[in-house]
């Protein structure tokens, strides 16, 4: 199956070029505190992108040559417009980024007293390219912005998720299986299968703590996730996972996810698997 094969081609050109640019990411601009206090490099989820881009490259070229399904061509394209979109701007918060303010409320409530943050950069380049990537998708204006809501709703999710190592990477794979059997592994999955993918090949490593992910990794994790859903559910679908995407957005403005993941023992249980002690 075409979205099998590319999740596992991904996860291993994942962990291969984490081992080859490890050295890369030990410069000190790079190194932030982790949860416990130990110093890592962020920014690592930056990978996806690459290997996104890299699988987008070999579609292209394969599709010169034979004739390749539409709906794959149009996953793979919406899926390297988000990877790159939200994985540069993504980067970028992650290294000038200072934390000051944080949420949609903090970024936007800068915007009125003439502060432009990176954060607010990422929500506007994340909306445009959710909504680039979800034309090729939509069936007309309101598909097209119900689309974009889920994707760019998404990929914050994940941004609200990511303050434990591994917990996005567990969720991308989690989230990948189920789209996977709810569609029969539909080839409209093959460019989230390879998000999916590389954020499983980094899974170890993070949970072993060598790095942080980082908004690069993260909202791009989200993002592509959410354009599975769009490539292959249908409106009810869409609108009931925008509805539930954003009250879990607005509800991280207010509660901490990680605080009912403790809460919760099974949640907990899979959050602490395979993390450092």
């Amino acid at each position: 199956m075409l979205s099998t094969g590319a999740f596992l081609m991904a996860a291993g050109a994942a962990l291969l070029l984490w081992s080859l640019s490890a050295d890369l990411f030990a410069h000190p601009r790079l190194q932030r505190s982790n949860y416990r206090g130990r110093s890592v490099p962020v920014g690592v989820g930056v990978l996806i992108p690459f290997v996104t881009l890299l699988c987008g490259a070999l579609e292209a070229a394969v599709s010169s040559s034979l004739e390749v399904p539409e709906e794959v061509s149009r996953s793979v394209f919406a899926t390297v417009v988000c990877a790159v979109g939200f994985g540069l701007v993504g980067f970028f918060d992650d290294v000038v980024g200072d934390g000051s303010r944080s949420g949609w409320r903090g970024h936007v409530g800068a915007l009125f007293v003439g502060e432009v943050t990176s954060g607010l950069l990422k929500i506007l380049v994340g909306l445009c390219s959710a909504a680039i990537a979800v034309s090729g998708l939509s069936r007309g204006f309101w598909s097209l912005a119900l689309g974009t809501v889920v994707v760019a709703s998404a990929a914050n999710t994940a941004n609200l998720l990511d303050r434990a190592p591994g917990r996005v990477g567990k969720v991308s794979v989690l989230m990948a299986v189920v789209l996977g059997a709810v569609t029969k592994a539909s080839p409209a999955l093959v460019g989230p299968a390879v998000v999916a993918g590389a954020a499983a090949g980094l899974v170890v490593p993070d949970l072993r703590e060598r790095f942080m992910l980082g908004d690069a990794g993260s909202n791009v994790i989200g993002a592509c996730l959410g354009v599975g859903l769009v490539a292959t559910q249908g409106t009810p679908v869409e609108l009931v996972a925008a509805v539930a995407l954003v009250a879990l957005n607005v509800a991280g403005e207010v509660w901490s996810l990680s605080r009912f993941i403790e809460r919760v023992r099974p949640l907990r249980a899979l959050d602490a698997l395979g993390r450092l002690p």
